[in-house]
């Protein structure tokens, strides 16, 4: 999202769009995010809702190794922000389409990245 568009609550609203498809629409167990470890924007969404630090990796980034932050989120954690003024239209057609597999509750080790 542009830096504009940045700190104004559109972020939180487009993951809370993304969590509800995954959710209700693909009945999945859990969602998973990853950022950079210096994404404040893309952390800060993350960080407002309930995710579970999961792990952290060392990608390559620009040609360099950088730290990535893995979260998940599971379906409790999900219906404890679940929103109700977000509709789903068209699911069973994508559903059909995509086929969606169930994925592996997330953990609740504590990581450390550092």
């Amino acid at each position: 999202m542009g830096r504009r568009y940045q700190r104004r609550g559109f972020g939180r609203e487009v993951r809370h769009a993304a969590l509800h498809l995954i959710f209700a629409g693909f009945d999945a167990d859990q969602a998973t995010t990853r950022a950079w470890h210096d994404n404040t924007a893309s952390l800060g969404v993350t960080s407002s809702l309930p995710y579970t630090q999961t792990g952290c990796s060392i990608q390559q980034r620009r040609e360099r190794p950088d730290t990535m932050l893995e979260f998940a989120m599971s379906r409790a954690q999900w219906n404890a922000v679940r929103r109700n003024d977000i509709d789903l239209i068209g699911i069973d057609a994508a559903r059909a389409q995509l086929k969606p597999a169930r994925d592996v509750p997330p953990t609740d080790d504590k990581v450390s990245c550092y």
